[in-house]
């Protein structure tokens, strides 16, 4: 899943219907609940619910900057293409119910969170082209399978690459170069065969089991859902409004949350304007620390790049020194071939 992010302009259209007046006595039956998106409409509905959750989520101050600076990215721009072209299906009610899935997900990084929303987006697109068939990202690959670009490293945009099968969950103890772990785990490195450093860690890294709370922990990523690893120890995080530990740097789920020290209690980020929180000098994720206040993050056409300077705001890019709009192609037909022995890291795409 995201945890920064899709990034979406804010466009669309707002249709009441259901709403009447009713006699006394009578039942106040309310607007009807959304209904299915049509596939032409999909990235405007996106884009609103994006923004709406970025706002509360404190990563953009107001939704007319996130309208104007986030718009729907290449990955979900290329599948909705994908739909004339019959590479994927859309189904118009799995729709709704993913852009409702981002537009109430809490401010968590949580394996919870993420599952509930990937479970949602597996139900918009299916892919239709088979392994080994040609790819430009993963949704368009049968089963959930990727889309294996590692031979387009430094070629055109449109250079397709190939549909390969669905990685393997692997089990505890598993070999996660092969695959992804079981939630219950977490990718572990090797272990140093004499614990004094020596000659390094030799052997594969493999799936262990996360520590519950009160256990001891060496990584970041070794605890239970909702919770951390912080001196050695897991440790449950404090959801808005609760008692949390103010000299841990992280102790509250919410991400647009820290813990306030005055109160002991999570409670929302400073935003712009106001001071700086403690450690890290923390401030609402759409701002930095400057001198003390929180900031706004730089803008379009804002100096960036710079030693020190903070990074731009939302899905804005640092080129040529200033903060700059994405420019996303969208690919059609059959793509370009990779050239032989071109090599390296390519993009596989995103996912929702």
């Amino acid at each position: 899943m995201h945890r920064s992010s899709l990034a979406l302009a804010l466009i669309g259209t707002l249709v009441v219907s259901g709403i009447g007046f009713v006699g006394c006595g009578e039942d106040e039956t309310g607007p009807a609940p959304p209904g299915p998106i049509k596939v032409e409409n999909l990235a405007a509905e996106y884009e609103k619910a994006d923004c709406e959750a970025k706002v509360r989520c404190t990563v953009m101050p107001d939704a007319a900057t996130c309208a104007d600076i986030d718009g729907a990215d290449y990955v979900l721009l290329q599948l909705i293409a994908d739909v004339t072209a019959e590479k994927v299906t859309y189904d118009e009610q799995g729709g709704r119910d993913w852009v409702e899935a981002l537009r109430k997900a809490p401010c968590q990084s949580t394996l919870a969170v993420g599952k509930s929303i990937e479970t949602a987006y597996k139900k918009v697109f299916k892919g239709t082209v088979d392994v080994g068939g040609s790819c430009f990202v993963d949704g368009e690959c049968v089963d959930f399978g990727l889309c294996d670009r590692t031979a387009c490293a430094g070629g055109p945009a449109c250079c397709v690459g190939v549909c390969t099968p669905a990685p393997p969950q692997v089990p505890e103890g598993g070999d996660c170069s092969m695959g992804t772990c079981v939630d219950s785990a977490f990718c572990a490195g090797p272990e140093d065969p004499d614990g004094e450093g020596g000659a390094g860690p030799t052997g594969p890294s493999t799936c262990q089991p996360r520590a519950d709370n009160g256990q001891n922990c060496d990584d970041t990523f070794g605890c239970q859902d909702g919770q951390r690893c912080g001196n050695g120890k897991c440790y449950k995080l404090s959801p808005t409004g609760q008692a949390c530990n103010p000299n841990l740097q992280v102790s509250c789920i919410d991400f647009s949350n820290w813990c306030e020290p005055t109160e002991g209690k999570c409670a929302a980020l400073p935003a712009a304007g106001q001071p700086c929180g403690t450690n890290g000098a923390q401030c609402a994720l759409y701002a930095f620390c400057d001198g003390g206040t929180c900031q706004p993050r730089p803008g379009v056409g804002a100096g960036c790049g710079e030693e020190g300077q903070p990074g731009c705001i939302g899905d804005l890019r640092c080129q040529d020194g200033s903060c700059q709009k994405r420019s996303l192609q969208v690919c059609v037909g059959d793509g370009e071939q990779p050239q032989p022995g071109s090599g390296g890291a390519g993009g596989g795409g995103g996912g929702g």
